[in-house]
């Protein structure tokens, strides 16, 4: 049986993460991490990326501090990079929750350290 996200409630099992970040690293991340969507998916798990406004309260510590030098508190409000994931069992769910956590962590990695180095064009 294949799992896909349908996001209806009749998932076997499923879970949502959520990761906050200000633009344009939101966008870098979201860019970096979607193109996996479907490479890794399998007959027991799948998921899906996207980029969604930040729940209100969740993310007020997660602001990037911007390249141009304004404070963090004059940053964009963040926004967030949602993955939704679908699995036929648990283990899979555990192992694709993992997996998508890494991606996205290293993509916020490569992100900063872009920025860093070219704090012109952070987030591209």
């Amino acid at each position: 049986m294949g799992a896909r996200v349908t996001g209806d409630g009749t998932d076997d099992h499923a879970t949502t993460l959520s990761f906050c970040f200000a633009e344009p690293r939101a966008s870098a991340v979201a860019a970096a991490v979607g193109v996996e969507v479907g490479e890794i998916d399998d007959e027991r798990s799948g998921a899906t990326v996207a980029r969604e406004p930040a729940p209100e309260g969740d993310c007020e510590d997660d602001r990037d501090a911007p390249a141009d030098g304004r404070d963090a508190t004059e940053a964009a409000v963040p926004e967030a990079v949602v993955v939704r994931i679908a699995a036929g069992d648990l283990i899979a769910l555990r192992a694709s929750a993992n997996t998508w956590t890494r991606l996205v962590g290293t993509a916020a990695q490569v992100a900063e350290t872009a920025a860093a180095y070219a704090p012109e064009s952070a987030g591209r």
